[in-house]
């Protein structure tokens, strides 16, 4: 099932076009790769997904519902969750306390505060940050403190999850694991749409790709079908993933 849909999108800046007719679509339990070199449009699509950057023209639909024209708080509580490219957290809460936030926020009810630490425990435990739950997070190194993000994204219960290179300042063996989380969270029945330049990641865990370059959809299809488009190897891949 389609959990999330970009269909034709177009969004100008001045005279600058960042995306040209783009579309895309996220499978329930299936996670998506989006690349392309940097400037292709990656980011102005996630913004576009979660509702920061309006439209030239084209259609966003989460469960089949247009939601376009629809804000991002409310695309948030329709279960569109993301992280970003530039990390976004509280550096002066633990770990803990950030997850809690984002958890408190999800459930809006009275009492919030004793329900949201029973949903952030158990998330930084999963994403691997359970030894570091009471470290500040702006004390963390750049690999951890974005699993810091991805639970507290997870704590908004969401139905799709936009990563937007994650895996920046990660170790192999934090690469590793992460991949491993991806996989169980597809599996568990979510979406992800992922934006990622570590290609080897990239093709570990996707089963389907987007590129884009110059804000136009150049290929779409499984990773061995991608890596093997002219048009990918020579606006993007190249020699950063073999042939074999």
């Amino acid at each position: 099932m389609r959990v999330l849909e970009a269909i034709d999108i177009s969004v100008r800046f001045g005279g600058i076009t960042a995306l040209d007719g783009a579309s895309l679509a996220v499978e329930s339990g299936g996670i998506t790769g989006l690349i392309g070199p940097n400037g292709a449009g990656k980011t102005t699509m996630f913004d576009v997904l979660t509702g920061l950057t309006p439209v030239d023209s084209g259609r966003v639909m989460v469960d089949g519902r247009n939601v376009t024209r629809v804000a991002p708080h409310r695309r948030a509580r329709l279960g569109v969750a993301r992280t970003f490219q530039r990390l976004e957290l509280f550096g002066g809460l633990t770990v803990l306390e950030n997850v809690e936030c984002a958890a408190g926020m999800a459930l809006g009810v009275r009492g919030r505060a004793a329900a949201a630490r029973r949903v952030a425990g158990p998330l930084v435990a999963r994403v691997g940050l359970g030894p570091v739950a009471h470290v500040r997070a702006g004390l963390l190194p750049t690999g951890q403190a974005r699993l810091v993000e991805v639970a507290r994204a997870l704590a908004t219960h969401p139905k799709v999850l936009l990563l937007d290179e994650p895996a920046s300042g990660q170790s192999e063996t934090e690469r590793e694991q992460f991949a491993r989380l991806l996989r169980e969270l597809a599996q568990d029945g979510l979406g992800i749409l992922l934006v990622e330049h570590d290609m080897d990641l990239v093709m570990s865990v996707c089963e389907y790709l987007v590129v884009l370059n110059f804000g136009r959809v150049i290929a779409a299809g499984s990773p061995a079908d991608v890596r093997r488009d002219p048009s990918v190897m020579s606006a993007y891949l190249g020699s950063r993933v073999s042939h074999g």
